[in-house]
């Protein structure tokens, strides 16, 4: 992983950074589906309550310019700022940027607990309650393109590190395991 670009949302007056945001991502995630990309990595450098204005990808330079030329991206000309691809800098630390995915639906898991034998219907009712709390962590909204539901994508960034971890990344490009760059 030795070259990055960064995907700067202008803000406007209509529409939110975070909805652009969203709506770039879902794209991004629909090319790296399509492209078959494992390799590209994804952070948000200027995260704090919300992942701010910039979508950083991390990979090769050929990997990243398979993206970018793809007509996903090319629909927000007027609402990104692409940068070009450049070399990561020297003695950088590095980080896991990853999908936190919380048990929210209790319906859901009061099912799947009585359907696995491990409680019964009264006992599901009474172990799990209805409110269950939202990880404070930022996230995009997106839309399955095989269900249509709509869900919040939540992104942890991990700690620094000072050694890299190789590996693939999901299709979200993020990874438990796999670092990438933070500088």
């Amino acid at each position: 992983m030795d070259s990055y670009c960064d995907l700067r949302i202008r803000a406007t007056p209509d529409l939110s950074t975070n909805f652009i945001l969203s709506r770039v991502y879902s794209n991004l995630h629909l090319a790296l589906v399509d492209r078959g990309q494992r390799e590209i990595g994804v952070s948000f450098p200027n995260h704090e309550k919300t992942l701010g204005d910039v979508i950083r990808l991390h990979g090769t330079a050929s990997s990243l310019a398979l993206i970018l030329e793809g007509r996903e991206l090319s629909s927000f000309q007027s609402y990104l700022s692409i940068s070009q691809i450049m070399a990561v800098p020297k003695d950088v630390s590095h980080r896991v940027v990853k999908r936190v995915q919380p048990k929210t639906n209790a319906e859901r898991l009061r099912r799947r607990s009585i359907r696995k034998g491990w409680l019964t219907p009264e006992e599901a009712q009474v172990r799990i309650p209805d409110i269950q709390d939202l990880p404070k962590l930022p996230f995009v909204h997106l839309r399955s393109c095989t269900t249509g539901q709509e869900f919040r994508l939540f992104i942890s960034h991990g700690e620094l590190q000072s050694k890299a971890v190789s590996g693939e990344f999901s299709c979200y490009g993020l990874s438990g395991e796999t670092t990438i760059p933070w500088f």
